[in-house]
């Protein structure tokens, strides 16, 4: 459409563009909530399956108590340690289908959000600050003792905990104690999950940086002032909360930490039975060959994830410049696409080699449970018939069929427990949960003082004068919002929401990445 000449034809292209833009914004609403309707229904199913598993370790462990001779317990043992590697995995799963769940949500909001303001286009908004005083009252106590000598000291106090003799011998001991419980192989791959668990929440929130920062740099690009009011006032927002969250929780932080780690060698040590499940020599090959196996399968995540996240802020960039780039025409972005695209077809073949056993037995046990359905189909067939359902050929048949797939689930079962991805998942079992806890307290410790050793409090102050000089700016420079400002808004509350749900997902998403197990 040609740029208009007045007045009146700019209103008519409005009008003429008004009615596919709301049509294709319907549309994309629509499609947002049926996405949301799906992941419901996969968390649904993914928390009814947890149920299950609950009742069936509840079971499991009546069991063994009822059992007088320790030897006869060996089978449960194993069934519930199965049990557990399943709850583990499906834990793991409800997690993502809640992710999954927020994520839909939060694009539906989106979406609802472009359809209203699709309708309403030519409403301009405005911007303004309440309370600029209280809050610049508020804040220049902030600033103050961020500047004085109780967090400088807190700092070098947790940098000693941290790195110093004999401040850090409590971190020496919960360090040994915790490394004394777990074979190499295994805390090295823990600690591997953690990371990979820690980058994914980093990676979302580097993801929500450089978002606003390209919506930034349209409002420059394409107003000069477009949308600065909204990512200002996010900003600053942003870094009051972290300077308030510092000058809050900075000290009572160090102290859990510092409690942590000197419950941790207090707590009673594991049983010589449980030592030596996940110790056992026999099984050391195959479960140190599956943590290998493992490691080089995140090696090749690492590189999808990677490309993707390359291939995204590319088409940040350059949608950023001019929303209508057609991604073909730019050369880094084609180069970025056949990256993803090799990256996926590089971890394709070894992630299904990797989950290849299982998805056998799943299939087995569907297979033997349709025989054994057709079965009883031929069976009742046979007696409304009048004919013994003992001498009936269909039956025979159907029989056969039941035994030849019970078979094959036990070969496809025995296949499943001996891959590597169900012989890791198993040796994450056989470690309570006790211990795994103190790992996870001992790096959530480490964490803390790193943190608080790494974090400048003048640097907090700073940052806040800074986020406030530029929200001056902005509300100074800034007269009206446009499709460019909605899109920031609609994308800023999108991101929000994603991000409100990792931090509030945290623990659980370190927990899970640090013990993630498989259903035997």
């Amino acid at each position: 459409m040609a740029a208009p000449v007045s007045l009146l034809e700019f209103a008519q292209q409005q009008q003429a563009a008004a009615a596919p833009a709301l049509a294709a914004a319907q549309a994309a609403a629509a499609q947002a909530r049926a996405a949301l309707a799906l992941v419901r229904d996969r968390r649904a199913a993914a928390a009814s399956a947890g149920a299950a598993f609950a009742r069936e370790a509840a079971a499991l462990r009546a069991e063994l108590a009822a059992i007088v001779m320790p030897a006869d317990g060996e089978p449960l043992l194993e069934a519930l340690e199965r049990t557990l590697a399943a709850q583990q995995a499906n834990a793991a799963e409800a997690l993502d289908a809640e992710r999954a769940e927020r994520y839909a949500a939060a694009e539906a909001a989106r979406a609802e959000a472009v359809l209203s303001a699709t309708a309403r286009r030519a409403r301009a908004a405005e911007a303004a600050l309440p309370g600029a005083e209280a809050d610049a009252a508020r804040r220049d106590a902030l600033r103050t003792r961020l500047n004085g000598a109780e967090f400088s000291d807190l700092r070098t106090a947790a940098d000693a905990a941290l790195n110093t003799a004999p401040a850090n011998a409590a971190l020496t001991a919960a360090d040994a104690r915790v490394s004394g419980e777990f074979p190499a192989a295994l805390l090295t791959r823990a600690l591997a999950r953690l990371a990979r668990a820690q980058a994914r929440t980093t990676r979302s929130g580097l993801a929500d940086v450089a978002a606003a920062a390209a919506a930034a740099s349209f409002g420059t690009t394409h107003d000069g002032t477009l949308g600065q009011v909204a990512i200002a006032t996010r900003a600053l927002e942003g870094a009051e909360a972290l300077a308030a969250t510092h000058a809050g929780t900075a000290a009572e932080r160090l102290a859990v930490a510092a409690a942590r780690l000197a419950a941790i060698p207090q707590e009673p040590a594991l049983t010589a039975a449980q030592v030596a499940r996940i110790t056992d020599a026999a099984l050391d090959a195959a479960r140190t060959a599956a943590a290998d196996g493992e490691a080089a399968l995140d090696v090749l995540r690492d590189a999808v994830d990677t490309a993707r996240a390359t291939l995204a802020g590319l088409l940040l960039d350059a949608w950023r410049v001019d929303i209508d780039t057609d991604p073909a025409s730019v050369p880094a972005i084609v180069t970025a696409q056949a990256d993803l695209a090799a990256a996926e077809a590089a971890l394709a073949p070894v992630e299904a080699a990797w989950n290849a056993p299982e998805h056998a037995r799943d299939a087995a046990v569907t297979l033997l449970a349709e025989r054994v359905a057709a079965l009883a189909a031929a069976e009742a067939a046979a007696s409304a018939r009048g004919e013994d359902p003992a001498t009936d050929p269909a039956v025979i048949a159907a029989r056969v069929a039941v035994t030849n797939a019970g078979n094959a689930l036990d070969a496809a079962e025995v296949a499943w427990r001996a891959s590597p991805k169900a012989v890791l998942g198993v040796w994450c079992a056989t470690v309570p949960d006790t211990a795994w806890r103190r790992l996870a307290d001992l790096e959530a410790a480490r964490a803390t003082l790193t943190q608080l050793a790494g974090q400048d409090p003048a640097a907090l102050a700073t940052a806040l004068g800074a986020a406030e000089d530029a929200l001056l700016a902005a509300l100074i420079a800034a007269d009206k919002a446009a499709r460019g400002g909605e899109w920031l808004q609609q994308e800023a509350a999108r991101d929000a929401a994603r991000e409100d749900f990792e931090n509030a997902a945290f623990a659980r998403a370190v927990f899970a990445g640090l013990r993630a197990g498989v259903a035997p």
